[in-house]
């Protein structure tokens, strides 16, 4: 049995009790109804469908989907308004693009969840950028969070926009001037060419006579 605890038959799939996770089963079919039956004993029985989808029974989800199913797109789509209109825009792209709405329900619930740890205007900023660059992807957003790329403002110069080569990661104004000052003061002062009018040569002689020479750079 597949790892989201369904079984599929003719492009449906079927529920069945999540702990049989992993194990094999006898899937019986009838002409209205379909029978699931594991070490002799029928586990899960459902009403034969005859078009692609799901049909979940609630008794056979795990604690944490059940608590999902409390959820509905409106109800999301409610709070995500209520964070701003890029959180909005955001979860509703991840809503219509999932082929299962419980992946999309653990997408967006994930989002919600770092309400908790930043303010609402950071997370709807965060989406702003994620919306921007096409990143559809909780780890993403995660990122631009950690890395206080939603505080860089968006208007800002070349100078407050600038990104390490080393990590990637955004440079804050201060910093970047700290850093150009640390290579200003590392370079080598300038070496300054004098040019000479006289060059002495020293060349050998007998002892009693030494003669200096001179030629024109």
């Amino acid at each position: 049995m597949n790892i989201d605890y369904h079984v599929e038959y003719e492009l449906r799939h079927y529920s069945v009790p999540h702990q049989y996770v992993g194990k094999i089963v006898e899937l019986h079919t009838f002409d209205n109804f379909l029978e699931v039956w594991a070490d002799g004993l029928m586990i899960a029985s459902h009403p034969r469908r005859f078009h692609p989808g799901n049909s979940t029974a609630a008794e056979h989800m795990p604690e944490r989907h059940r608590h999902h199913q409390q959820w509905t797109p409106g109800r999301l789509k409610n709070w995500a308004a209520g964070v701003g209109p890029d959180t909005l825009t955001w979860v509703s792209e991840r809503l219509a693009e999932k082929a299962h709405l419980e992946q999309a329900y653990r997408l967006c619930l994930g989002l919600l969840s770092l309400t908790r740890e930043y303010p609402s205007e950071r997370v709807n900023n965060s989406c702003r950028l994620a919306n921007t660059e096409g990143l559809n992807r909780l780890k993403q957003i995660k990122s631009i969070l950690k890395n206080n790329r939603d505080l860089v403002p968006a208007d800002g110069d070349s100078v407050a926009r600038a990104t390490s080569t080393e990590t990637g990661n955004p440079i804050m104004p201060h910093t970047l001037m700290k850093q150009l000052t640390e290579i200003e003061m590392k370079q080598p002062a300038p070496v300054v060419a004098v040019k000479s009018m006289w060059v002495v040569h020293w060349v050998t002689m007998p002892a009693s006579r030494v003669t200096a020479c001179s030629t024109g750079a």
